[in-house]
């Protein structure tokens, strides 16, 4: 019994002292046990464990003063690698990272083909390429996290339903690409990922609870309750592009009439400037314009930023529909922070005074209003998918590196 206790023990110290080294590396022995109380000899023997199974790296700082130079470590970035994939209807988004984050590889890549056993090769084939680019061998790889849109059952590791793929139901993402790649796969929903990237680098870092909502093609949205993800009952908490704001509205992607999405989404933006263009309520595109497959959110806020009215409309009533919706999660939440982000939230300027601004005026009196825009880049979601793996190595949960 006194043997397993030494030995959690010191897996646990274990943990924390790489932890630190990956909160705060490049990084001294002496400043490890600091900022951790162990001992100096704990340290020592730790960090030399960890330097032997190259989970860790050594060097000398260059910058230091005349005298001996204390020896700086940091994450070893050439060992222990994760891939996080975020699968979505505009593309395959995918990065390679070691395990304090940081970004070694990316592959970004159009979905060639919409149905599911192509999207499936390709999957496969653009993690195979970013490991052969990136000439490692498969056994330094400890995982790999993927961000879907849609439903997911991140326990099970199936997504159940996306509205933008073809025959795609109840799809064992976890189990396929596990057994292609012989390491473990976690399948989560993309803004939860998202959110797991605000809260380790961006404006939710020292934010215990929180909502992240994405605002895409479709609107979705993560709960964070005491830096845990919230799923509920079923695994379908946050379908906030889903709430009823108008139960006379136009139909939703979802088959339901007067969602949020069908407002606020840039999905209904560049539908309505499409409708706009063809009804010629857009003076600048004059005729026939055939080329609409090409018309995206950035195309829609650059009318918009030109000044033409009518986009610019289109803006602010999606702004003023999110502003209600926003109203709504700040009465039944009470959030200490609301998170905007994705390709929409990019655009920002064109709605958020008036989205704030409807927000206060339909939200409970002395309600905290604290609504900022995300400044993650572009793949944060794969990023944060990474996160789902990494998170599992520091709670001890994925041991091949400690033991």
């Amino acid at each position: 019994m006194q043997i397993a206790q030494h030995g959690l023990m010191r897996s646990t110290n274990t943990i924390f002292i790489l932890e630190n080294i990956r909160d705060y590396g490049p990084i001294t022995k002496r400043e490890i046990q600091e900022r951790t109380g162990l001992s100096w000899g704990a340290v020592s023997n730790i960090t030399g464990d960890l330097l032997r199974k190259k989970v860790i790296s050594e060097f000398k700082s260059a910058d230091s003063l005349v005298g001996r130079t204390p020896a700086m470590l940091d994450i070893n970035n050439t060992e222990n690698l994760v891939i996080g994939l975020e699968v979505n209807a505009e593309g395959i988004n995918t990065v390679l990272t070691d395990i304090k984050c940081r970004v070694l590889k990316k592959i970004n890549s159009p979905v060639l083909v919409n149905e599911k056993n192509e999207i499936l090769k390709q999957m496969k084939s653009i993690i195979h390429k970013i490991i052969v680019t990136s000439e490692i061998n498969t056994d330094k790889l400890l995982g790999i996290g993927v961000a879907m849109q849609g439903s997911v059952n991140a326990e099970e590791g199936i997504s159940v339903y996306s509205p933008y793929f073809n025959d795609w139901k109840d799809v064992p993402l976890g189990k396929i690409l596990s057994d292609e790649f012989n390491v473990p796969v976690f399948v989560e929903h993309d803004p939860n990922c998202m959110a797991l990237s605000e809260k380790r680098f961006g404006v939710a870092k020292d934010i215990k609870s929180f909502l992240f909502v994405r605002l895409s093609m479709g609107i979705g949205m993560s709960i964070i309750t005491d830096g845990n993800i919230f799923r509920g009952a079923d695994g379908s908490a946050g379908e906030f592009g889903h709430i009823i704001i108008n139960p006379g509205g136009p139909r939703c992607s979802c088959g339901n009439y007067g969602c949020l999405e069908a407002y606020a989404s840039g999905r209904s933006i560049i539908q309505k400037v499409t409708e706009g263009i063809g009804l010629g309520k857009i003076p600048e595109i004059q005729g026939d314009f055939s080329n609409w497959g090409s018309i995206d959110i950035a195309f829609c806020a650059e009318l918009a930023q030109k000044g033409d009215p009518f986009t610019k409309m289109l803006f602010a009533d999606a702004g003023v529909y999110l502003g209600i919706g926003i109203s709504n999660l700040i009465n039944i939440f009470n959030p200490e922070l609301i998170i905007l982000g994705g390709e929409l939230a990019r655009h920002s300027s064109l709605f958020i005074e008036k989205t704030r601004v409807i927000a206060k005026e339909k939200t409970w009196r002395n309600s905290r209003i604290n609504l900022v825009i995300s400044k993650c880049p572009d793949d944060s979601a794969a990023i944060g998918a990474t996160l789902l793996i990494i998170q599992k190595i520091f709670m001890g949960e994925i041991k091949d590196i400690i033991t």
